[in-house]
């Protein structure tokens, strides 16, 4: 009977001993987890430093570097933070592409590749068509220093060129006049 305590406490011993070292596995993995966490939110922040990003951008962008559930709850997380929003990616956008001469069809298509919403391009571009003739009319002079087309084929230069732009053709027309 002596035998069957002693090796009953050295059973024992040995259960505690293989439960703590799962616990300090667990701690050690916990650890970890928080620490690529951290590392994680710390690139989405210096990219969002740098400019506003949609989520998909910095979804794609961090996909690279960790695990998609990560990445999920890290979203989550900026977002519920206000540290992120495609509210406030649109409209810097919309501002950055306009100065630039992009017209709305362009600049839609923009916003449809980075993932955001109709409804917010939409609240985003609702712009009424005297600001799309102006926008139109400057990037022209900025390009072909006249709004004027000499001949046929410079109208259809023009043209193209601002259908490239990203401009619809009742835009185009306005601008150009019907040739």
């Amino acid at each position: 009977m002596n035998l069957d305590v002693q090796s009953l406490q050295g059973e024992q011993a040995q259960t505690e001993e293989a439960q703590a070292v799962e616990t300090q596995a667990e701690e050690a993995q916990s650890e970890i987890e928080r620490q690529v966490y951290h590392r994680a939110k710390h690139s989405a922040l210096k990219m969002l430093a740098a400019r506003e990003h949609s989520a998909l951008e910095l979804r794609r962008k961090l996909a690279k570097r960790y695990e998609a559930g990560l990445v999920a709850e890290l979203l989550d997380d900026l977002r519920s933070q206000n540290l992120q929003s495609d509210g406030r990616f649109a409209e810097s956008y919309v501002r950055g592409r306009t100065a630039k001469g992009f017209g709305p069809m362009r600049i839609r298509q923009g916003l449809f590749e980075r993932g955001i919403a109709d409804e917010l391009v939409d609240a985003h571009l609702t712009h009424c068509d005297e600001h799309w003739l102006e926008l139109a009319r400057l990037a022209l002079r900025k390009r072909f220093k006249s709004e004027q087309s000499v001949d046929r084929d410079d109208w259809h230069r023009r043209a193209r060129f601002l259908a490239g732009r990203g401009y619809p053709a009742d835009i185009i027309y306005r601008v150009l006049g019907h040739s």
